[in-house]
């Protein structure tokens, strides 16, 4: 056997045995049958004829051969060879927007935002003044119930006093005119204005003619001014 032929051989044995190792999972170096290694062998010493080549041409070669016994060995045992992986292109993605679109857009939102804001401040300015009318509303309902009350306690107040000077009217009328007379000098000028004009008129006539004269001028006037009221109500 040629040397130089034996010593090129031999690496490629080993070169096709670890090929084999990690294409097939599941073949093992045990597998290898006689067949497979003369099929291997008589291929290695058909291209081993030719002259090696030097330099850079030595790997690509190598590998070249390599890749032949692989595919041999696949042809052999009937396996399907690898199909080239093609490269997947993802679609490009479309084109950016427009600036002028992001524009609108942001105006739209920060308008709606606004919008937003003003619509709270709106329901918040309904609630308060919701709260506020109901405030007042309440009140004047005690303001109305205090009035209400004050008007009853003065109109009975008013019938207390209306009562006293009935009663106070027929009394006096009662007595003497002088003695009347000296008792209203006395009494509040509002009080004897009130008698006097409760009294019958001959009655009032005979008790004035007895009060001192400036006393019973101020009734008198009162009583003229009170009088004229009346007609022209």
């Amino acid at each position: 056997m040629n040397p130089r032929i034996s010593g090129n051989k031999f690496p490629f044995i080993l070169l096709l045995l670890a090929g084999v190792w990690a294409l097939g999972p599941g073949i093992q170096d045990s597998q290898w049958t006689g067949s497979d290694l003369a099929f291997a062998q008589g291929t290695d010493d058909k291209k081993s004829d030719a002259p090696a080549a030097e330099g850079e041409n030595a790997a690509p070669e190598s590998e070249s051969k390599t890749a032949g016994l692989e595919r041999a060995l696949k042809q052999r045992r009937g396996m399907p060879e690898e199909k080239e992986k093609k490269e997947v292109k993802l679609p490009q993605s479309e084109a950016s927007a427009n600036p002028e679109t992001f524009r609108m857009i942001e105006m739209l939102e920060k308008k709606n935002l606004d919008l937003k804001k003003k619509e709270e401040e709106l329901r918040v300015r309904e609630e308060r003044v919701k709260s506020l009318e109901e405030k007042v509303t309440r009140e004047l309902d005690m303001i109305n119930q205090a009035v209400a009350k004050s008007r009853q306690e003065l109109g009975l107040r008013d019938e207390t006093i209306q009562k006293n000077v009935d009663s106070l009217i027929k009394v006096y009328s009662s007595m003497k005119p002088e003695e009347a007379a000296a008792i209203l000098e006395a009494v509040d000028e509002e009080l004897a204005l009130q008698i006097i004009s409760g009294m019958k008129s001959q009655v009032a006539g005979q008790v004035l003619s007895r009060i001192n004269v400036k006393v019973a001028k101020s009734i008198s006037e009162k009583l003229a001014g009170k009088t004229e009221t009346k007609k022209k109500n």
